[in-house]
């Protein structure tokens, strides 16, 4: 048997292989229907798209046979990459260099013809072959296919291998990019926490200097501190709305939702605004409302601050602001209405992202950040609500925002003497642990040994609280969590999440229904754990949570 010699140019002809990066990946039909072209053009039983490797030869498509791959010790593909064109051997019984070549004896091998296949700086991968049993000869018409067949599997090869550069570039610039962001949101945190402690120090001096503590101030030097103590008291807040984007951008807020009354929380948000509004004599009217909601109460307060000192600072002297809420049956409706100059529709759409002003000049008498919008939509999203804005140009402008009503779930029962706890558990210790506690109680207990089974359980009766565990045998929690939240008639069921392993504060909020709380199965004592299920059981009885 005569084993192939290697290509003179060997060495770069491997880096060119491995540069292509296919050896040892999967089938693929563009390869596939190349072979079996060749084999049909051919009239052969067998074709193959081959790499020639260091020790090996490879097969990218195969058609009539079953191995993956050969040695190149007897691969007669070895001997086909030293020339430039078709390699054929008729009869391989006949050729003394085949004769005894093990092919030949183990698998019958008599026909071969191959095509190299040739790099466009000269470098013969492999080749596409065909293969008989028995002595063959082909046409000129079959050869110029072999040929032509051969240069569409380089032609996919670079294809593929352009496919995959982009690829990988595109995920390496994907890459950078988060690392880019990622450095600019510490470098911004790390910054605005750097700045707020001298700030604090400096706002506070002046304040002394103000109020005449330290020594009365002259006129001139009094409106010197006035003005020192404005800007301290202006940037004091970027650096807040900075660090509370980047927080919520991060998923770094963990939300407390809730049920409450919101009418105090709109009293307080204009009590917070009320002074401002007093100096361009600015009149804030305040619809009375009976509503409860479901949220974080201080977030809350956080938007309806932000909207009202927006339609403030945009309202004409002696306007009017009118702050309402429309309720829905699952939805409450908070509007803020200002009687300003209105805003451009080209200018709505910007509005919510970061950064964002109608005017971007700081020339403006009362100039902002351009955070408070987004830090509004991020609060408002995390709670699973919409914002919006409805403007006209000379009409003034009305923001809004929806948010959770407590529903008919928390506010009628007519099940409670039936009130129950519905364990979706599928860990047996676990199980008779907890029914024991709840037993002992006086709460009857179902269990559920899968999320699908839970949900179907929730379905035919209302619990009055879930207890869930994250990793069930089929769905997981926060599928279970996602499921009935988009059901306007489970969302707000109070849960409490008793599994393994720690939560970040991004996956807290994935989890939230109505009143939710969170105890870990290794850490929550006894104790802790019926005082958890007490408190969001009175939930489910009217009673307000602590």
């Amino acid at each position: 048997m005569q084993t192939a010699v290697l290509p003179e140019n060997e060495g770069a002809r491997l880096v060119a292989l491995h540069r292509y990066g296919i050896l040892d990946t999967p089938p693929e039909d563009a390869f596939d229907e190349l072979a079996r072209l060749a084999s049909m053009i051919c009239a052969t039983p067998i074709a193959l798209i081959t790499l020639v490797a260091e020790t090996r030869q490879w097969f990218k498509a195969r058609i009539g046979v079953s191995v993956h791959e050969l040695s190149r010790e007897i691969a007669v593909c070895a001997h086909t990459i030293l020339g430039d064109d078709l390699f054929i051997v008729a009869d391989a019984l006949d050729d003394p260099r085949f004769a005894d070549n093990p092919l030949v004896a183990t698998t019958k091998l008599r026909f071969y013809a191959g095509a190299p296949l040739t790099t466009a700086d000269g470098h013969n991968l492999g080749t596409l072959c065909v293969m008989d049993h028995r002595p063959r000869v082909l046409d000129d018409a079959q050869k110029s296919a072999l040929r032509a067949l051969a240069k569409q599997a380089v032609a996919q090869l670079e294809l593929r291998k352009e496919m995959t550069d982009r690829a990988r570039a595109e995920a390496r610039i994907a890459s950078i990019l988060d690392e880019v962001e990622q450095m600019k949101k510490d470098f911004v945190a790390n910054v605005s926490h750097e700045l707020r402690t001298p700030l604090t120090s400096i706002r506070g001096s002046l304040g002394l200097l103000a109020s005449g503590v330290v020594g009365q101030l002259n006129e001139e030097a009094t409106r010197v501190v006035d003005v020192a103590e404005r800007n301290s008291i202006r940037l004091m807040s970027i650096i807040n709305d900075i660090l509370d984007f980047e927080k919520l951008d991060n998923g770094k807020v963990e939300l407390n939702i809730r049920p409450f009354a919101l009418r105090p929380i709109l009293e307080q948000a204009v009590d917070t605004v009320r002074s401002v509004a007093a100096h361009d004599r600015i009149r804030i009217e305040v619809q009375t409302t009976d509503a409860r909601v479901l949220a974080d109460d201080a977030r809350l307060a956080q938007v309806v601050v932000n909207l009202l000192s927006n339609a403030v600072k945009y309202s004409h002297r002696g306007g009017v602001v009118t702050l309402s809420v429309h309720v829905g049956s699952t939805w409450t409706e908070v509007r803020v209405k200002d009687r300003g100059a209105g805003i451009p529709a080209e200018a709505q759409r910007k509005l919510f992202q970061r950064f964002s002003q109608i005017d971007a000049s700081d020339s403006r008498p009362k100039p902002g950040t351009g955070l408070g919008l987004a830090i509004c939509t991020a609060i408002v999203e995390q709670h699973g609500g919409e914002i919006g804005v409805e403007s006209a140009l000379g009409e003034g402008s009305t923001f809004w925002f929806r948010i959770r009503s407590v529903t008919e779930y928390a506010q009628k029962k007519p099940w409670l003497p039936d009130v129950d706890v519905l364990l979706l558990d599928d860990d047996a210790a676990a199980i008779d642990n907890v029914s024991a506690q709840l037993a002992a109680a006086g709460v009857p207990v179902r269990v559920a040994r899968s999320g699908e089974a839970g949900l179907a359980a929730v379905a035919e009766k209302a619990p009055g609280l879930i207890v869930l565990d994250l990793q069930l045998p089929d769905i997981d929690g926060f599928s279970v969590v996602s499921k009935l939240r988009k059901d306007p008639q489970r969302r707000d069921m109070p849960l409490l999440v008793y599994s393994e392993g720690d939560l970040t504060t991004a996956e807290r909020n994935r989890l939230q229904l109505g009143p939710t709380r969170f105890l870990k199965k290794t850490r929550a004592n006894d104790a802790e754990f019926r005082a958890a299920v007490g408190q969001l059981l009175d939930y489910s009885r009217g009673r307000e949570l602590p």
